[in-house]
């Protein structure tokens, strides 16, 4: 209806395998939104992820690549990953370069600001009004929304949706948060997976036990068990990855467990509602100090 001159595809992931067939079905019909743009279009497009980069095969509209990588046109250098406690990282775009500090929890946040800035780019915004605007952003409810408690604790709110790599993603910045004393990672069962659910929620698991330094998994609700059978199977020790059937028995537990220096991340697809969760850590620990400005 809006017929649009620019289009950004940020990546092509297992998400919504109840409706499609595999993921290739799922980079087909991403295909399809570049493929509608309106001429004069100019296609936005992840270099680093191999499905989308070769979205540019046959369009006849300009391409502007954004990325990691020395070829892309907008990209970033000199990363600086603090995990849940945001980025750093050298913006580069046509021989500019500003220096991004983003308060955004996960290095995948690099990749959705460099997206912004290369569309930015495409109508005249300068990069020190992309640096700007960048460090003055803040994650928005349930999307890495940053609580820290007075008790000493703090809590990443990313409850408003999941899928297999949005999981993995936030539970590799958990793990490389360095201020955290331990780190708890509570993960909601992920949705609309189709028949290979319990596959994806296992291998999922099993990357986080890989990781190697999550104190404590907890699943909740659903097909999570498999999250927990999976990261128990892959050598994690079955007293720190545990199922809560319930989101209420999760909550409690998680009422009584979590301890100053912690960092606790909620992840789950909204269906799942994990933010209860954090509704009743608030209840308990009222006391709550405004989360610190800007990446760490």
């Amino acid at each position: 209806m809006a017929e649009p001159n620019v289009g950004v595809v940020t990546g092509v992931a297992p998400v919504h395998l109840e409706f499609f067939s595999s993921v290739e079905e799922i980079a087909e019909a991403k295909r399809e939104l570049v493929q509608g743009l309106v001429p004069p279009a100019t296609a936005v497009l992840n270099a680093g992820d191999e499905r989308v980069a070769r979205f540019a095969e046959g369009f006849g509209g300009k391409v502007v690549n954004f990325g990691s990588s020395g070829s892309s046109a907008v990209r970033a250098e000199n990363i600086e990953d603090n995990g849940l406690a945001g980025s750093s990282f050298d913006l580069v775009h046509k021989n500019e370069r500003e220096r991004i500090a983003l308060s955004l929890p996960g290095r995948q946040y690099v990749q959705n600001a460099l997206a912004a800035c290369a569309v930015a780019g495409l109508f005249g915004v300068s990069l020190p009004q992309m640096r700007e605007a960048l460090t003055a952003f803040r994650p928005t409810s349930l999307r890495g929304e940053r609580m820290e408690f007075a008790q000493g604790f703090t809590v990443v709110n990313d409850a408003y949706n999941s899928n297999p790599v949005a999981l993995q993603a936030m539970a590799r910045a958990l793990s490389r948060t360095p201020q955290a004393k331990r780190r708890l990672l509570v993960a909601g069962e992920m949705k609309e997976l189709g028949t290979a659910s319990v596959q994806l929620h296992e291998e999922v698991g099993g990357q986080i036990a890989m990781l190697g330094n999550i104190d404590f998994l907890a699943g909740v609700t659903g097909h999570a068990v498999h999250l927990v059978s999976g990261a128990v199977r892959a050598g994690m020790d079955e007293s720190r990855a545990q199922f809560f059937a319930q989101k209420d028995e999760a909550a409690e537990w998680l009422s009584g467990t979590v301890q100053e220096g912690d960092w606790v991340l909620l992840k789950a697809s909204r269906g799942v509602a994990l933010e209860t969760v954090l509704d009743a850590l608030q209840a308990k620990f009222s006391a709550q100090v405004p989360a610190k400005q800007g990446a760490e």
